[in-house]
C-alpha cells in the first residue's frame, strides 16, 4: 500500500512539472563559418634599431554561439590568419600565422519587426603566432582582452549573413631565444563575413 501511494505521488509530481517545463525558453544555437581580414595595427618589436611587425593577411575562423532567451548570448570563436612578418633593417619578410582562442557575451538589439539585428560583445581569449618567422622565438602566446561589434541580416528559413569586426588587445613581449623584448601593447582588428546557420 505504501509503494503504491508513494508511487502515485511521483507520478502527481512529474505532470504537475510538465507544463513549468514546457514553458521555460529553449536556448537556441548558431554556427558560423567565416572570412576576412587580419589587420594588425602596431609593430610587435621596436627595440634598438630592430622592428618586426606583422602584415594584412587573410583571416578564417568559425563561431558557435549559445542564443539566452533575451538579448544575451555566449560565443565562442576560433581564428586563424595568414600574416607574414617583415623585419628591419634587415628588409626579410617570412611566412608567419596568428591564431587565437576566444569567448565572449554578447549583447543584441533591433528594431521591431525588422530583419537586421545588431550586437556588441566583450570577453578574453588566447592569441598566438607561429610560422617560419618564430622558428626558436619564445614567449610568442598572449591572453588577450576582446571587443567586437557587427550586425546580423536574416534571410529566408534559417540562414543569416553576419559582419563583424573585433579588437584584440594584449601586451606581447617576445623572446628571439637570445633577447627578451620589452612588452608592447598590441592592437589587432579582424573584421569578417560568415554565413550563419541558426538551430532556434
Amino acid at each position: 500500500m505504501l509503494k503504491r501511494l508513494c508511487g502515485i505521488i511521483v507520478v502527481l509530481a512529474v505532470l504537475s512539472a510538465t507544463p513549468a517545463l514546457a514553458q521555460v525558453p529553449a536556448v537556441g544555437f548558431e554556427f558560423e563559418p567565416y572570412g576576412g581580414v587580419f589587420i594588425p595595427t602596431t609593430d610587435v618589436v621596436d627595440e634598438s634599431g630592430f622592428a618586426r611587425k606583422h602584415s594584412e593577411g587573410l583571416a578564417l575562423g568559425g563561431r558557435v554561439t549559445a542564443v539566452i532567451p533575451g538579448p544575451l548570448a555566449i560565443e565562442g570563436n576560433f581564428m586563424y590568419a595568414f600574416s607574414d612578418v617583415e623585419d628591419t633593417p634587415a628588409g626579410t619578410e617570412t611566412s608567419a600565422n596568428v591564431y587565437a582562442v576566444s569567448a565572449l557575451l554578447q549583447f543584441a538589439f533591433s528594431l521591431p519587426a525588422a530583419p537586421v539585428s545588431f550586437h556588441i560583445a566583450g570577453g578574453g581569449g588566447y592569441f598566438n603566432r607561429s610560422g617560419d618567422a618564430y622558428d626558436g622565438w619564445e614567449n610568442k602566446g598572449d591572453f588577450a582582452g576582446i571587443a567586437g561589434l557587427g550586425m546580423k541580416v536574416g534571410l529566408p528559413g534559417i540562414f543569416k549573413i553576419r559582419v563583424d569586426a573585433e579588437g584584440y588587445f594584449y601586451s606581447a613581449a617576445l623572446s628571439d631565444g637570445t633577447t627578451e623584448f620589452d612588452s608592447k601593447l598590441q592592437t589587432d582588428i579582424v573584421v569578417t563575413a560568415g554565413l550563419v546557420l541558426s538551430a532556434l
